[in-house]
């Protein structure tokens, strides 16, 4: 890029009135193609999924300051047809609880609630439980068993949220706004082989008319999503840290010295470490170019 067409991606930049779209004119300057991010968080799941494609390894990304930051960037792209946007932004963005997706050519929706949904799964746990737990073809039936807990455990847990859950997306999508829980193990149990609503659970009600025809309707478009789309990720997440730290002391605490897990904290567990062992999602790779 010569030292004039530089000089005019930073003016352009700023005249901006959006940070997303200044952010992205100044990485042009550098690279043809920016990948954009949610946040933080999500950055290390994504890296991991995409770091093998040649079009994601030369390219460079951008970490967002939330959903609603890239879908009026996009929607305004969009309305505009501003290809410099659109041409050179591959954007992935939870569904959350919202009823509207964006997918096209340089935008992608997650089919779950949020990117924590995918990486709790029999791949992830059971590569876990190989790496930090030490368990090796000497405790293959042991093995065995704790993984048909962990079905099992995530099943009624699932369950538990998803009654938890509704009349928050309910309330999300009648009246624009929801309150979530800060900590979803406040209201449910979570221990190895011990998954229950707690008696004392604080459950928030439904904050509108529950005779009107738009709750019938979103109640049974709820009660047809999947756990993944019904569940917040965040929730989940919480979920295999605390079953997963649960079940070391339960390892360790068995008298027969067999189990040496490693001494990382599973309460520390990073979402890399679990979509490093979890297959890429259809809609991520169905987006790669």
């Amino acid at each position: 890029m010569s030292s004039n067409d530089l000089l005019d991606e930073l003016i352009k930049s700023k005249e901006s009135k959006n940070p997303l779209k200044q952010e992205i004119l100044m990485a042009k300057s550098f690279v043809d193609s920016i990948y954009v991010f949610e946040g933080v968080d999500d950055f290390p799941v994504y890296d991991e999924w995409l770091k093998k494609n040649h079009h994601y390894a030369n390219s460079c990304h951008i970490v967002a300051k939330g959903k609603k930051q890239i879908t009026t960037l996009y929607e305004h792209s969009t309305l505009i047809n501003d290809r410099e946007i659109l041409d050179s932004c591959i954007f992935y963005v939870d569904h959350d609880y919202d009823l509207e997706r964006h997918d096209d050519h340089c935008i992608t929706t997650l089919n779950c609630y949020s990117i924590e949904n995918y990486i709790v799964n029999e791949f992830s746990v059971s590569n876990y439980m190989s790496d930090e737990f030490r368990l090796d073809a000497k405790h293959i039936t042991l093995k065995k068993t704790l993984m048909d807990d962990f079905k099992s455990d995530l099943s009624i847990f699932l369950a538990a949220a998803r009654k938890i859950c509704k009349p928050l997306f309910i309330n999300h999508n009648i009246l624009g706004k929801t309150e979530f829980y800060e900590k979803i193990s406040k209201l449910i149990n979570i221990e190895y082989k011990n998954i229950f609503i707690r008696e004392d659970a604080e459950i928030k009600g439904y904050q509108v008319d529950i005779n009107s025809s738009k709750f019938s309707e979103l109640s049974d478009f709820f009660d047809k999503l999947t756990d993944s789309r019904a569940v917040r990720g965040k929730y989940v997440f919480e979920f295999i840290k605390l079953w997963l730290n649960s079940l070391k002391v339960n390892l360790v605490s068995r008298d027969n010295g067999e189990i040496k897990p490693s001494k990382k904290d599973p309460l520390m567990l990073e979402m890399r470490r679990l979509a490093s062992s979890t297959p890429v999602p259809t809609e991520i790779q169905q987006s790669l170019r």
